[in-house]
């Protein structure tokens, strides 16, 4: 049986606050924020995973342009993201 995670997963349009990097401190978690037009462009984290809008509209533009920008509707990459971390 495969090893499964548990993750958190989140938009942001400010730089990592403290909750993002006691989240993205945590064992057994993975940590997924997904960007928007409005984040930081040197956005980081030491373990999660950051998913930035370049990186969103490579994973599926048509989806992308669908949900639109500046709304809580861009987490959904992060499950995508999860989705196609699981299966690679």
């Amino acid at each position: 049986m495969k090893n499964l995670k548990k993750f958190i997963v989140c938009t942001s349009i400010n730089k990592p606050t403290e909750a993002i990097k006691k989240f993205d401190s945590m064992k057994d978690w993975q940590l997924i924020v997904v960007g928007d037009k409005k984040t930081p462009k040197n956005y980081k984290l030491k373990n999660g995973i950051y998913l930035s809008p370049k990186k969103q509209e490579k994973i599926d533009k048509k989806l992308s342009d669908l949900i639109g920008w500046n709304c809580i509707q861009r987490r959904n990459f992060g499950f995508i993201g999860k989705v196609i971390m699981e299966f690679h």
